[in-house]
């Protein structure tokens, strides 16, 4: 099963357990509601859909309030995103959000001192208060309270 938001939320305490993945392990994630924030894994996924985008990857950042916070780590999980991320948008983020520690390309040796930059990354900066912008468009997508809303207006769709 895919953790989506809608389906997280609905759980008491917020758990989930991940079975079957490729590598062979079990993860238990939780959640609650106060930890339910806008992390760079999430903003590294979304996109505009507005009608007509032909460019609508990567969204940039304007963020007016950030926090960061201690998630558990798990280095090959860590190994896992990021075969599913894209690298580029990831550092490029973390820089805007005054986070310079990532490398600027993926070092041939994955090392523990290069994970744990990339799981701080992703899991432990999030993005409270701010907004989303379509690169091509510059449609703005707020993000409140830690999420953001990426509905469209009636005219913006496809």
């Amino acid at each position: 099963r895919s953790l989506v938001g809608s389906e997280m939320c609905i759980r008491d305490r917020y758990q989930r357990r991940v079975r079957g993945n490729s590598l062979g392990k079990e993860f238990k994630l939780s959640f609650t509601p106060e930890r339910i924030k806008m992390k760079l894994l999430t903003h590294n996924m979304l996109q505009s859909n507005v009608k007509g985008v032909k460019n609508p990857y990567p969204l940039l950042i304007k963020a007016t309030k950030v926090e960061t916070v201690k998630t558990p780590y798990d280095s090959a999980f860590i190994l896992h995103a990021l075969d599913k991320i894209d690298y580029r948008v990831l550092n490029e983020a973390a820089v805007s959000l005054g986070y310079t520690e990532l490398p600027k390309e993926i070092p041939g040796d994955k090392g523990e001192e290069f994970l744990l930059k990339v799981h701080h990354a992703l899991f432990n900066i999030e993005v409270l208060e701010g907004e989303l912008i379509c690169p091509e468009t510059k449609r703005v997508f707020p993000i409140s309270g830690g999420i953001p809303n990426m509905l469209l207006r009636e005219d913006e769709i496809v």
